[in-house]
């Protein structure tokens, strides 16, 4: 199998696609080991499967992390790209398709994880839409349109999902926008421009969502692939498929600007496809595609440092894609395309992982991209 980023170049829909892997405002994978895990919350797990065209969606085991697929599943969806986000409320899924060039959007039932398509759904975007996040609030969606090259912010209707763009979106970018990242006080998002080797930086409107640069873009290493930001707000990481690093910056928590800190080399081959954080901050995890491994890192939570954990790298996961954590920070989940399957972790105290009974989970035909939500 060709690495997906040895390939992305041939053709812009497949560079968009891949520049999709991480802006899962997704990602989440640091973890602390100074509080107990919080009591077990219902989970639900959706994962975008770009060939079968569909969603599948799996509840989370509280206890052991199993992946068990709820009735219904899967769902039929138009899906070009690994872009998939839910509301921090656990009420809605989207999904983007860089092909068509627009937004599906999904109401979660809180019973069953089901999903049912938003009246009015899809709903027009840029130009290959690569990356989704949800702000804190709940209020906004923002998709980076990496073909435009621009930044849509949506309204989202809190009580039916439905979406509808705000006041002077889109909202311009640098070349090829890609992974994005929600400050979490909400009041700045984090743009990669992939063609750029460039971080842009913008404002939110707290109340319409509109968007405001700060400053010049942020220069960082070449090709960055996926973001990842810190719980703290204090630290974005940054990882790249070009020279195979991943870039500390600090963020000012009043001006939201980015100053470089620490890079960190990852092995050769290996291609950062995947940053993310679990909730509290003492651990990272790296999914390397390169070579098929997973990669965790202690972080220093006044410097952002990051240094290699003993357990690491865990090889054997097959082209891992995409990277997410689930709410209480107890397991990591690995999106592996090659296989058309999810591998389990469980995170130890130490940052130790474990995999997970019954990993790797099924799933649908290439699947790309994966989110959690918790109703």
């Amino acid at each position: 199998m060709k690495l997906r980023w040895s390939v992305a170049l041939v053709g812009a829909v497949i560079l968009s696609a891949i520049l999709s892997g991480c802006g899962l405002g997704l990602s989440k994978l640091f973890q602390s080991t100074n509080n107990p895990p919080p009591p077990p919350q219902v989970q639900y797990a959706y994962v975008i499967n770009q060939t079968s065209k569909d969603i599948w969606a799996y509840s989370v085991d509280a206890t052991s992390g199993a992946l068990t697929t709820v009735a219904g599943s899967p769902f039929a969806a138009n899906i070009s790209s690994a872009a998939v986000a839910a509301d921090p409320l656990g009420k809605f899924v989207f999904v983007a398709d860089n092909s068509l060039n627009f937004i599906e959007a999904y109401t979660i039932d809180a019973s069953s994880g089901a999903l049912t398509q938003v009246p009015g759904s899809p709903f027009s975007a840029g130009n290959q839409p690569a990356s989704l996040a949800v702000h804190p609030s709940g209020n906004f969606l923002f998709a980076a349109n990496s073909a435009s090259p621009n930044i849509s912010v949506y309204m989202i209707d809190r009580s039916t999902g439905a979406l509808a763009q705000v006041s002077g979106s889109p909202f311009a970018a640098g070349s090829y926008p890609g992974a994005l990242s929600v400050h979490p006080s909400g009041n700045f998002i984090y743009a990669t421009n992939y063609l750029d080797d460039t971080i842009s930086t913008y404002s939110v409107n707290s109340s319409t969502g509109a968007l405001a640069p700060i400053g010049s873009p942020t220069p960082t290493a070449h090709g960055p692939k996926c973001t990842a930001m810190h719980p703290s707000g204090k630290y974005l990481y940054v990882g790249t498929i070009g020279t195979q690093t991943v870039s500390a910056f600090n963020i000012d928590s009043t001006s939201g600007v980015l100053t470089p800190g620490q890079v960190t080399n990852m092995p050769a081959g290996t291609g950062v496809f995947a940053i993310g954080a679990v909730p509290a901050g003492q651990y990272a995890f790296t999914a390397d595609e390169g070579n098929s491994s997973v990669s965790g890192y202690s972080v220093d939570t006044n410097t952002g440092n990051l240094t290699s954990l003993a357990t690491s790298p865990v090889t054997g996961v097959s082209f891992p894609f995409t990277a997410v954590v689930d709410a209480s920070g107890q397991f990591l989940y690995l999106v592996n395309p090659s296989q058309n399957t999810v591998t389990a972790f469980t995170i130890s105290a130490s940052g130790g992982l474990t995999a997970v009974v019954g990993s790797p989970f099924a799933t649908g035909t290439e699947p790309l991209g994966m989110a959690l939500a918790t109703p």
